[in-house]
């Protein structure tokens, strides 16, 4: 989205995707909401609470709303992280919606996955050095970031070092690339390497689409994983797919998915689906 550059263009962007989030129920009340805001240079400041608190109050009801209405979110929260402003101002507002747009993601998901009625300890600090920038690359492929790490975490504990004994990289994707045995990776290669994890994971989810006699079986007809929004579910058919389907696997059982997530599933190490709810949980109450 190229975004023209005069001097209200964050004001005129910040209106014109709240107009995009009251598409539905909400667009003829929050188009006469803009169309009656006026900048002011000494604003009340209740009067700016009450503003943003209705901001709030949309990003909650869209996050909740179905699969479509969250990925208009999403457009919104990609097309914001891409604008940059000199205005300071203008930057904090803009950051203050992205915050908002990712506390309505953990809150919500955190609600529906039930992780306060779950003993879930923080994940390793060294798993979260680059969260930060796996955020950003989450954001641009509509990928979340904690299963990119739950995963690398699984197949290499967070190290930034490519494993001694194969050529497969810190995600162990056999994809066709070489990735040198026991390199130090700068940051760039481990985003580069989480893309090539990405695109590998994209591509299991379309070769699952296309089982169509396990679907019955495993509950879902596609793995519906976004930045925003998954299902425990999702998270176990991603991590069987990844790690290779074969006759005996089964979504609910696999350990490569489940290991310590319940206690008939314990493991040394917590596994894909544990390892994301830990580190979920650790971004909505980051100690």
């Amino acid at each position: 989205m190229n975004l023209p550059k005069k001097p209200q263009t964050f004001r005129i962007l910040v209106l014109t995707l709240l107009a995009i989030l009251a598409i539905n129920i909400f667009a003829q009340n929050l188009k006469i909401a803009l169309a009656n805001y006026q900048p002011y240079e000494q604003p009340d400041q209740q009067s700016q609470q009450n503003k943003l608190q209705k901001i709030k109050n949309l990003i909650n009801v869209y996050y909740l709303k179905n699969r479509d209405s969250r990925e208009e979110l999403y457009k919104i929260l990609k097309n914001l992280t891409s604008y940059s402003s000199s205005d300071p101002k203008k930057e904090k507002i803009k950051r203050w919606i992205i915050n908002q747009i990712k506390k309505s993601k953990y809150d919500n998901l955190s609600t529906m996955l039930k992780l306060d009625q779950q003993d879930l300890s923080p994940p390793p600090s060294r798993c979260m050095r680059y969260f930060n920038q796996l955020d950003e690359l989450g954001i641009a492929q509509n990928f979340p970031p904690e299963l990119i790490i739950a995963t690398w975490y699984r197949e290499n504990s967070c190290k930034p070092t490519n494993p001694l004994n194969n050529h497969f990289g810190i995600f162990q994707i056999n994809n066709g690339k070489y990735y040198t045995p026991g390199k130090y990776l700068t940051t760039g290669e481990i985003i580069q390497q989480a893309q090539d994890f990405i695109n590998f994971s994209k591509h299991k989810r379309n070769y699952y689409a296309r089982l169509k006699k396990l679907h019955s079986d495993f509950g879902k007809d596609n793995i519906d994983i976004s930045y925003l929004h998954y299902s425990i579910l999702d998270l176990q058919l991603h991590a069987i797919t990844y790690n290779g389907i074969t006759k005996w696997t089964h979504p609910t059982t696999n350990l490569y998915a489940n290991a310590n997530l319940h206690p008939d599933k314990k493991q040394a190490k917590d596994w894909v689906v544990t390892m994301t709810l830990k580190i979920l949980k650790y971004l909505k109450n980051p100690s």
